[in-house]
């Protein structure tokens, strides 16, 4: 907690929405961004490399052995005030597990987070990177009790998980002519997904998918069947339908309108492999999220 209270001070020195900024207000140590100030993540739980900052004296020469705290920064409520925070999904932790690091500068005068994973929901945050003189003595060597120097870092988590705006109509366009209907239902998380493509042999194949889905992730992977002996109605009788088990289909969807199918199957000449799938279209009444 105590961690939070100092931050939430910090951040009041400097300006609103300051994403992948720096603040320097102390004149014995400059920090600075190393590499990337802004991520975007697209998969729940992805991983980065993560941030990294350095620091030098006035003159530019680095500091070796300082700590650098990298920090989730999560908002907090006023005691007593109506509060809307994010939920505990959107922030992601650092590789030790918990939301912030400690890192010792090295030679170079840099320090850098190590591996980073996001969070499952979709939203936008900060990391901030800050040396603080009671993190060690050798911070308050340089820190001279003036100010403390900051960076900041932005990360966006814009996820596309499973749900029922990502029903509709797919297809690979280089291959025109073959594609699917995916229904994500309310039924139980049942997700129905029929491929029209055709035989190896020639002839049209409907291949039939179905199974449940997870609203955490952003793929699934169902059994799939193929139906024959049907006639057209009225010769048509449930009784001649024979179904055989064809194998499975993946399913994993990088945004609200691209996407990967890759499929597996234990039938001769069908065998394995991938295409990506672009959306024809959508339900009308759904909305893909921001």
């Amino acid at each position: 907690m105590f961690r939070f209270v100092l931050l939430g001070l910090f951040a009041a020195f400097v300006a609103p929405g300051a994403m992948g900024a720096v603040s320097n207000p102390n004149p014995n140590l400059i920090i600075s961004i190393v590499g990337a100030d802004d991520f975007t993540l697209r998969q729940p739980g992805a991983r980065m490399p993560g941030p990294a900052v350095r620091v030098t004296d006035p003159l530019g020469a680095p500091i070796a052995g300082l700590v650098v705290e990298f920090l989730i920064d999560k908002p907090l409520c006023a005691p007593l005030q109506p509060c809307n925070l994010p939920p505990a999904s959107t922030y992601g932790q650092f590789a030790n597990g918990t939301d912030f690091i400690q890192v010792t500068t090295d030679a170079a005068g840099i320090a850098r987070s190590g591996e980073y994973a996001g969070g499952t929901t979709s939203g936008n945050y900060r990391i901030t990177a800050l040396i603080l003189c009671l993190n060690s003595a050798r911070n308050c060597e340089f820190l001279k009790g003036q100010g403390t120097p900051l960076a900041f870092f932005n990360i966006t988590q814009s996820l596309v998980l499973l749900d029922g705006y990502l029903s509709g109509n797919w297809h690979d366009p280089a291959r025109s002519g073959q594609g699917l209907q995916i229904e994500f239902t309310d039924q139980s998380n049942t997700v129905l997904a029929i491929w029209f493509v055709f035989g190896p042999d020639g002839g049209q194949n409907w291949i039939y998918a179905q199974g449940s889905y997870d609203l955490s992730r952003n793929s699934v992977t169902l059994p799939a069947a193929i139906s024959t002996g049907g006639r057209f109605p009225p010769q048509f009788r449930t009784a001649d339908v024979q179904t055989t088990q064809w194998g499975s289909i993946t399913l994993t969807f990088a945004d609200c309108n691209t996407g990967t199918l890759n499929w597996s199957s234990t039938l001769p000449g069908y065998g394995n492999g991938s295409m990506p799938i672009s959306r024809l279209t959508s339900i009308r009444g759904t909305k893909c999220p921001a």
